[in-house]
C-alpha cells in the first residue's frame, strides 16, 4: 500500500495470480484475477472465488482475459475459452496460441494470436460449424443449398444427402439407395421449388428426390436406355425447356 510516499505491506494474505496479465483493475477499485483455483474477486480484504476453473485451462500459459458478470473469456496458448455463467465450457481456435481477449462496444469479440488477429460476432451473428458430431454422415461437404422453408441440403463425398432442418435443430441424413454410381460423391444439387423436388449428380449419375416435403421422399434415377454409363459434366433444370444434360459424349434435353 503506497501511503504518504512510503510503500508498505498492507497485511492482507497475498495474492497469487498466474501472471501480471491475469490480472484485472475493475472502475469500482476492485481486481478479478485468475489464480491455480480459478477467477476470484478481491476488494479492500475481502476475497471470493466466483469461478473454480478447469487447471488443464489455467495451466497452459494464460493470457489476458475477459470478464464480466454473466461469462469469463480466457486466452492460453492452445486456444479460446469461453465459460457462461452455468459453468459450460466452449472452445474457440482450438490450437492456436492466443495472447489476448477483448469485448468490443457493440459486443463482438476480438482474438490476438500467433496467427494474427481475429473477430467472433456477437452470439446472434454468429457462425457455427457443423460436423459429423453434430449429426452429419461425412464431413466433406461438396455442394450445398437451401430451399425456400429455409432447410439446408447438403451432397456430401459418401454419395449421400444430409438435410438440416430450419433452426439448426436437426440433421436427417438421407442414404441414395445406388451405390454404385453416386460413390464419387454428389457434385451438385438443385431445387426445383415448383415441383417440391431435389436433383442431384455425381461424376456418373444423376437423380431426383421427389417430395422434399414429406415425411417419405421418394427417389428416382436417369438411365440410358440400354443402362450403359454415362458421364455428367453438369446440368440445369428450366420451367419450360425441362432437363439439360452436358455428358461427356454431348447435350442432351430432355
Amino acid at each position: 500500500v503506497f501511503e504518504n510516499g512510503v510503500f508498505k505491506e498492507s497485511g492482507d494474505k497475498p495474492l497469487e495470480p498466474l501472471s501480471y496479465k491475469t490480472m484485472m483493475n475493475l472502475p469500482d477499485n476492485s481486481l478479478l484475477y485468475l489464480d491455480k483455483s480459478g477467477l476470484n474477486y478481491r476488494k479492500a480484504n475481502k476475497n471470493v472465488l466466483l469461478n473454480k476453473i478447469d487447471p488443464a485451462i489455467t495451466n497452459s500459459n494464460p493470457g489476458y482475459f475477459h470478464a464480466d458478470h454473466h461469462e469469463l473469456w480466457l486466452s492460453n496458448k492452445n486456444g479460446v475459452y469461453h465459460l457462461d455463467a452455468d459453468g459450460k465450457v466452449t472452445t474457440y481456435l482450438q490450437g492456436i496460441a492466443t495472447v489476448q481477449v477483448i469485448k468490443g462496444s457493440n459486443d463482438n469479440m476480438w482474438f490476438t494470436t500467433s496467427n494474427g488477429i481475429y473477430m467472433l460476432p456477437r452470439k446472434e451473428n454468429r457462425l457455427f460449424i457443423f460436423d459429423k458430431s453434430n449429426g452429419l454422415s461425412n464431413d466433406r461437404v461438396k455442394r450445398i443449398t437451401r430451399d425456400k422453408k429455409h432447410n439446408i441440403w447438403l451432397g456430401l463425398d459418401n454419395g449421400n444427402i444430409n438435410k438440416i432442418k430450419q433452426g439448426m435443430s436437426k440433421v436427417d441424413q438421407i442414404e441414395i439407395p445406388d451405390k454404385t454410381n453416386f460413390n464419387t460423391g454428389i457434385k451438385k444439387l438443385l431445387l426445383d421449388e415448383q415441383n417440391e423436388s431435389l436433383y442431384f449428380a455425381s461424376d456418373f449419375g444423376l437423380g431426383v428426390l421427389k417430395n422434399i416435403y414429406r415425411s417419405h421422399p421418394e427417389f428416382s434415377f436417369l438411365k440410358e436406355s440400354n443402362n450403359s454409363l454415362f458421364v455428367i459434366k453438369d446440368f440445369s433444370i428450366d420451367k419450360n425447356t425441362g432437363l439439360s444434360l452436358a455428358l461427356s459424349s454431348g447435350v442432351a434435353l430432355l
